[in-house]
């Protein structure tokens, strides 16, 4: 969540919907991995997967 500027700071002074609905989603897709394992973490190509998807998204903050 740092790479894209949210910071605690932020979350205090408030984000826009959209921004929680990608927070949201990420955490979605964490769980829903995580949940998968007998040792609750999430796969080795789950987070090659998320490296890629990121790669794709602002490098900085996300436009607020």
């Amino acid at each position: 969540l740092m790479r894209y500027g949210i910071t605690r700071e932020a979350l205090d002074r408030g984000i826009p919907a959209r921004i929680w609905d990608k927070i949201i989603h990420w955490a979605q897709m964490f769980s829903a991995n995580c949940c998968q394992s007998i040792s609750n973490s999430v796969s080795v190509e789950f987070g090659e997967k998320m490296a890629r998807d990121a790669i794709g998204e602002k490098d900085t903050y996300l436009e607020w």
